[in-house]
């Protein structure tokens, strides 16, 4: 089931702004001072006593405020590891099933665009080198996937998406693995951010201040088509998301259309709970402005099936480099590098038995190739 929501190596495993000058003679006050104006002026004093009540209007402010802040990382280059520990606990067997991994990564990203690679570090089984080296570039109407055994520098194959394309992009927000919950995206909200998704229903109310690892915050809730959200926003400047939690049950969305409810492809089997949880959030100043993001942080993803089946996998994300607002131009960001005659996987054409390949930037039929297509799968096979 986990793997049915993932893209990227894991899909591998299945085929501002300005205003008036102000005079001269008025002191520019620092940006901290104008930050404290701000939470004043725009959120209200009421945050600033413990045990006193948010208002609505308060608590859509500091849901927009926290939404603003994050989308400073819709452009940004981030390079980063992410540990994943998964443990399967299914009926009628006596060992837990427990998987390991680790990824090294970087990420580019610019709106629409992405570009991803790196390293994915998988322990040996039976004698087998499971860990990879892949990439993922999203273009604006071409989806590019490759993964290839470390050892191998020689890109053999890949896969290309044209006429799914957007739908598969959209998948790149349903995998937790490159850290974008730290950017306030979760698993199975088609990459709507959570705050945005709260923005967007009337039911969404805040509790009482509380303090989670020493960061004064507001828990802000509430229930939303694709499930139960709940955030704990920090009440000063950039209103980071210390914690956030995501609840699904039932009919609840999870992605594309499907509900929580709807068997997986190919089974009878049903989720009947999907728990997502952000904690351990720390938050780092960079650059010259010193501007405050998220680096790091711990996902704790649970669901179970109808048949009993329950999978826990955590995430520890740890960003060691971040840059806002990068300038790619002069790079290799959303650059396909796929060699010409690479054989590809068309998935615009998965079934005709036509063998493709990649040649000057391009998807065409191989000259003579009709083989069932194997020859595109097997340059794309594990």
């Amino acid at each position: 089931m986990q793997a049915n929501r993932s893209l990227g190596p894991a899909f591998f495993r299945m085929p501002p702004g300005g205003g008036a000058k102000r005079p001269k003679t008025r002191t520019r006050l620092p940006a901290k001072a104008i930050w404290a104006i701000l939470v004043v002026s725009q959120m209200g004093h009421t945050l600033q006593g413990a045990g006193d009540d948010v208002t609505p209007s308060e608590t859509r402010s500091l849901l927009e405020r926290c939404l603003q802040s994050q989308q400073r990382t819709d452009r940004i280059s981030v390079q980063g590891t992410t540990e994943i520990k998964s443990t399967e606990i299914t009926p009628g067997e006596a060992t837990p099933a427990d998987r390991s991994s680790r990824l090294e990564f970087s990420m580019r990203r610019d709106g629409k665009l992405w570009d991803i690679s790196g390293l994915r570090l998988v322990p040996p089984k039976e004698g087998r080198n499971l860990s990879r080296r892949f990439r993922i570039v999203a273009g604006n109407e071409i989806i590019v996937l490759y993964s290839k055994p470390i050892p191998l520098e020689r890109i053999r194959g890949g896969i290309v998406h044209i006429k799914d394309a957007e739908t598969k992009r959209m998948g790149l927000f349903d995998v937790a693995d490159y850290s974008l919950p730290l950017d306030g995206y979760f698993p199975g909200t088609d990459g709507n951010r959570l705050a945005s998704l709260l923005l967007g229903v009337d039911n969404a109310k805040a509790g009482a201040r509380e303090e989670i690892d020493g960061v004064p915050c507001v828990p802000i809730r509430g229930v939303t088509k694709y499930g139960t959200i709940t955030m704990w926003i920090a009440t000063s400047a950039p209103f980071t998301v210390v914690k956030a939690s995501l609840e699904k049950k039932g009919g609840d969305l999870s992605s594309h259309g499907v509900r929580l409810s709807d068997p997986a492809t190919g089974s009878q089997r049903t989720m009947t709970h999907w728990s997502i949880v952000l904690d351990k959030v720390t938050v780092s100043e960079l650059g010259k402005q010193k501007q405050r993001v998220a680096v790091s942080g711990r996902l704790t993803d649970t669901y179970r099936l109808s048949d009993g089946t329950h999978v826990t996998s955590v995430y520890t994300f740890k960003r060691t480099e971040v840059t806002l607002q990068p300038d790619f131009k002069g790079t290799d960001a959303f650059q396909i590098d796929l060699p010409d005659g690479a054989r590809v996987t068309n998935m615009d054409d998965p079934e005709s038995g036509v063998e493709y390949q990649w040649r000057q930037g391009k998807v065409v039929p191989v000259p003579g190739g009709s083989s069932g297509g194997e020859g595109a799968k097997k340059a794309t096979k594990k």
